[in-house]
């Protein structure tokens, strides 16, 4: 009988979070506590001699039919509580199955997931997923073959643009800087727009940002700004600890697609600091590396002293002997050799 009590308890507890169905069940409970209280009264009266001519009958039938109401009314709110309780079970199992696609780059499907788990309940745990899924779709920017940026842009700038209704959200400062990398594909797709502004919004909310410093820094590097601009953020990004496989992918794009000679020494820099610290280096970014080595060192190029490298020439042999035993990315020997020799003679020169 107490277990049947606390369940009751418990299911009446959850509904009062239904407004409607808490109020018809107060009214109901009163009307049986006023009908109660009025057979008392007329017990009491009989008992004193009252002469009314209600039948008695009357009284208990009305007392029935209140009985049967609350019955009726409590059955209802534990109904009302199952199903809520249903619901929040499925919504919970769509953020799960969400989470596994976004973790298989299924973005577009994560995505529609959520959808189905917001339409049954939206939890907080609902709201964290779906920024989550949105950041990392953004991120990775793949809308699919021949599709545009939009694909991406149009589905996950409006969750992001609600997020920030809340001028206290913990990620505030997350939110604006991926919102400036939407706008950031959507220039890519259109030629219009600045995302830098997005980007600064952020960095006053939360200076040491990594996402607002890697993706400004990322955008001063593609407007042909100089290095040692965009090098400060990226420095500040690495310097958080935080997330850093996300920081390097952004900085070596963006000298990968500038494709220039300043570019190209930064490149090596940066590969440096990566082998020195133990970095994984994806295999793109290592094979343009290489080739930067060859236009800069190589027997058909004219190679400068190294020095505009920033990093010593003792780093930079060492940084291009570790790309040469990265499998697939040299495949000629006798180029490597050169290369080596070049830089040893650089060294050599540079020790008189």
């Amino acid at each position: 009988m107490g277990q049947r009590v606390s369940r009751a308890h418990a299911a009446l507890m959850r509904c009062c979070e239904c407004p409607q169905a808490l109020v018809r069940f107060a009214i109901v409970s009163f009307s049986v506590v006023v009908l109660a209280s009025w057979l008392m009264r007329s017990q009491h009266r009989s008992g004193e001699g009252d002469t009314s001519s209600s039948p008695t009958w009357l009284k208990w039938i009305g007392a029935a039919t209140a009985v049967i109401s609350l019955i009726l009314g409590a059955r209802q709110l534990i109904t009302i509580a199952t199903d809520r309780a249903q619901r929040s079970r499925e919504s919970a199992e769509f953020t799960a199955l969400a989470r596994q696609q976004a973790e298989r780059e299924e973005f577009a499907e994560a995505w529609q997931s959520l959808d189905r788990a917001e339409a049954r309940s939206r939890t907080d745990a609902t709201a964290s997923a779906r920024l989550n899924v949105a950041f990392r779709w953004l991120e990775e920017g793949r809308p699919g073959p021949n599709q545009p940026f939009s694909r991406i842009t149009d589905a996950v700038v409006p969750a992001l643009d609600r997020a920030l209704l809340n001028p206290q959200h913990p990620r505030r400062a997350d939110i604006l800087a991926h919102l400036g990398w939407a706008k950031f594909l959507k220039w890519r797709e259109t030629g219009t727009g600045d995302p830098g502004g997005l980007y600064k919004q952020a960095l006053a909310i939360d200076p040491r940002n990594v996402y607002a410093n890697t993706m400004l820094a990322h955008w001063l590097v593609w407007q042909g700004e100089p290095l040692s601009a965009a090098r400060t953020y990226f420095d500040t990004a690495i310097a958080v600890g935080k997330d850093r496989t996300f920081v390097r992918t952004f900085q070596l794009a963006a000298l990968r697609n500038r494709n220039d000679d300043a570019a190209d020494a930064e490149l090596i820099r940066v590969v440096s600091s990566m082998r020195q610290q133990n970095e994984m280096l994806d295999d793109g970014s290592a094979r343009t590396a290489y080739a930067v080595y060859r236009r800069r060192y190589g027997a058909r190029s004219s190679p400068s002293d190294g020095r505009d490298v920033g990093i010593p020439l003792a780093d930079q042999l060492a940084t291009f002997v570790w790309l040469t035993r990265i499998p697939g990315v040299s495949d000629r020997t006798e180029i490597d050799n050169e290369i080596v020799a070049t830089l040893n003679t650089l060294m050599q020169k540079a020790d008189r």
